[in-house]
């Protein structure tokens, strides 16, 4: 006799996205809502910092060029607690500064797993970030 399947016990995967722009917020909100990550959203450097917990989600999409903290600062802290959050930097910079803060984070031990660069379509960004789940192995 076949057992039907049962629901899996792992919990949702977290992703927290740090970017000012409450549109660009909303739009990698949606789309990771759509492949069935919880979400968090903070509009600066300075309050991703302040919230503890949020420094330990699964999945971080941060935003190098804030106000207060930039997205620099943020890893700099990140460093400093090891965590293990997939980052994937999201900005309107050119590939080479991309490339070199993600070098930067390679280098202090970050998950550095990729950049999305700005403007971003929601068929790639649903693309990246479903390479960022879990695997149900």
């Amino acid at each position: 006799m076949m057992s039907e399947m049962a629901p899996t016990d792992q919990p949702q995967p977290t992703l927290v996205i740090v970017e000012n722009n409450e549109a660009m917020c909303e739009l990698v909100r949606e789309v990771a809502k759509e492949l069935g990550f919880r979400t968090r959203c903070f509009h600066s450097g300075d309050q991703f910092l302040e919230t503890p917990d949020a420094l330990h989600s699964d999945v971080l999409v941060l935003d190098l060029n804030m106000p207060g903290k930039n997205g620099i600062a943020v890893l700099e802290e990140l460093a400093k607690h090891q965590p293990e959050t997939a980052i994937y930097l999201f900005s309107g910079a050119d590939s080479a500064v991309l490339d070199a803060v993600r070098n930067n984070g390679w280098a202090n031990a970050l998950r550095m797993r990729g950049a999305i660069q700005k403007p971003v379509r929601s068929k790639q960004l649903r693309e990246i970030l479903s390479r960022a789940l879990p695997s149900t192995a």
